[in-house]
Formats: C-alpha cells, structure tokens, sequence
C-alpha cells in the first residue's frame, strides 16, 4: 500500500477523518491509569474505527476492570522488570491485533 495516497493533510485545528475502510489498531499500555482509562478509550472510539487492546501491567487500582467494559481486548502481563523495557509487555498484544500486517 502506497502509504502517501491514503493520508490527507495535516490542518491544524481541523478533524481529520480516516480514508474509508481504514481500521487502525491501538494498543494502550497501562500502569495504575484508573483515572484517564476510559477517556483514552473514548479519544480512540471518537478518531475513528479502530481495535483497541488495552495492556495492563499489574495495576493496582481499578483501570482492567474499567477497560474490560470499553476496550476490544484487555490483555494482564507481568510488568517489565528493567526500566525502558515496556516495549517486551506490548509484543503479545501486538500479535492479537486483528489488522494486516
């Protein structure tokens, strides 16, 4: 796919809508995030069609609870035990995304 076709210009300012028929993947990574969950699932809803998967790592509050009523998919991971490695809890949701690859 010809990325530069499908994107419209930037306009700040200015609602963007999707090209038909794009369907985007968001995967939202978590840590005790109770009180912006629901907002930042709805930012996503409201952008666009898209999948959101929500990745919790060992939240102590209520943010799994809240996303399961939102969110597409809601996938429980160990946190990352180094600081910077996040990105080794987001891969397994990465590989649940229903978009092409």
């Amino acid at each position: 796919m010809n990325w530069r076709r499908t994107l419209l210009p930037f306009v700040p300012g200015q609602h963007q809508e999707c090209p038909p028929l794009t369907r985007i993947s968001v995967i939202i990574p978590t840590l005790d995030e109770e009180a912006s969950i629901a907002r930042a699932i709805r930012s996503c809803r409201e952008a666009g069609p898209c999948e959101v998967i929500v990745v919790d790592g060992e939240s102590r509050d209520r943010t799994v609870e809240i996303a399961r009523g939102r969110a597409d998919a809601v996938i429980a991971t160990r946190r990352a035990l180094k600081a910077g490695s996040r990105s080794s809890w987001l891969e397994p949701s990465a590989q649940s995304t229903s978009g092409r690859r």
